[in-house]
């Protein structure tokens, strides 16, 4: 089981890139033993394939997280560096998760796990689907920036939704690597909690694109951007679902959300 052990190169490369990322200490997804949940295996090269795949996820996790955060900065502080530090991100990201996807169907067909290893490993492939998808909005967020020309309409819920975004995926990858499913269980309601901040700020640019027709175009570029963030959160979501199903083979059973309101239109004199 060498040989495709050196297809982890770009994920290796992800930790490099992430020890200079001032927002992500990566120290306590690397320490030893890895997932609480996976028991030894008398195949040593077992237990250290897995430990290898969940470090690559955990690097994966942090390169999403820091592209997701670059993206919010990017748009929050108009800074053309924090985009292009998160296309960089999400480059590494692409090329790590290839990679990983790689050595995870190999770890499946060489080793041909069960049980609780055969979930574990069917996690990683839907986390890591699931962490390129989240790259792919947040690259989404920094195409759609030149399109807001005009301040943010609610600049400080804008705000609390990529925080929710950023942390809910931490959280997230965090439970994944350490195998806590009650860690995981505390996000049940997150894509809820981001989906009603979104429909705030529907709601805000609803109102001021009909105060002002001319702000139309810059308020469509920021509910684009809110939605990306939403969906963020949502897949982060779905990564705590997927910890609980690797770990106990139980799923977060969503909550509904509250119905869609907009302000009475008043008609002009």
């Amino acid at each position: 089981m060498t040989g495709f052990r050196q297809e982890f190169a770009p994920a290796a490369a992800a930790v490099t890139w992430l020890s200079s990322y001032p927002r992500r200490s990566c120290g306590g997804l690397f320490a030893e033993g890895g997932m609480s949940g996976v028991g030894t295996h008398i195949v040593k090269a077992f237990n250290e394939d897995l430990a290898s795949l969940r470090g690559d996820v955990a690097a994966i996790g942090g390169l999403a997280e820091a592209a997701a955060w670059d993206a919010a900065e990017a748009v929050i502080k108009g800074d053309p560096d924090r985009a292009a530090r998160c296309r960089e991100a999400i480059a590494l990201l692409l090329r790590s998760a290839a990679a990983a996807e790689k050595s995870a169907l190999c770890v499946l067909a060489l080793r041909a796990p069960v049980a609780g290893d055969l979930r574990q490993i069917m996690a990683i492939l839907k986390i890591v689907a699931l962490l390129e998808r989240t790259a792919a909005q947040s690259l989404s967020i920094v195409a759609a920036i030149p399109q807001v020309t005009r301040p943010l309409p609610c600049p400080r819920g804008f705000g609390n939704l990529a925080r929710l975004a950023r942390d809910g995926m931490r959280c997230a990858i965090d439970a994944f690597v350490t195998g806590d499913a009650s860690a995981a269980e505390t996000l049940a309601a997150l894509a809820n909690d981001s989906e009603r901040l979104h429909l705030a700020l529907l709601e805000e640019c609803v109102a001021e694109m009909r105060l002002d027709r001319g702000a139309a175009a810059s308020a469509v570029a920021v509910l684009l951007i809110s939605r990306s963030f939403a969906r963020i959160a949502e897949h982060s979501a779905a990564i705590a679902a997927e910890v609980c199903a690797a770990a106990a083979g139980t799923a977060l059973a969503p909550t509904a959300l509250p119905p869609l309101s907009f302000p009475e239109q008043t008609n002009a004199a």
